[in-house]
């Protein structure tokens, strides 16, 4: 399912380079796999997080649009919060050094979270 998630992701990255924002619905599939695996309390937990962010992000001036949110929320569900907290760690340090040549221009977080994303996965699972 991992893997299936980072394609999906890699075409969300493509869509938010292009467009500046994604088809959010391609990530249902995803919600509803993890509801089938975990606990609803844990589920709840996160969705109750992730409804929180969006409220915040539409009642303040949004820093990180919904469909960065809509990501995270379904990385959360995903990854540990070890492993959550390091993909999150890793994708703000490839924008941050990337930022001097993207500093003119609307920087989409999508493509830095996919990269956070498989680089963590890859981590977690595999070293």
């Amino acid at each position: 399912m991992l893997f299936l998630l980072m394609i999906i992701l890699l075409l969300l990255s493509w869509q938010d380079w292009r467009t500046k924002q994604i088809s959010a619905w391609l990530l249902i599939p995803f919600i509803w796999y993890a509801g089938l695996q975990y606990n609803a309390s844990y589920l709840l937990f996160s969705l109750l997080i992730y409804i929180i962010a969006l409220l915040i992000n539409a009642f303040i001036q949004p820093i990180i649009g919904n469909g960065d949110l809509d990501i995270l929320f379904v990385g959360s569900l995903y990854l540990s919060f070890h492993h959550w907290l390091g993909w999150l760690t890793i994708s703000c340090l490839i924008v941050l050094a990337l930022y001097p040549l993207l500093s003119n221009k609307v920087i989409p977080f999508v493509p830095f979270l996919t990269t956070g994303f498989i680089l963590q996965t890859i981590w977690a699972y595999y070293v």
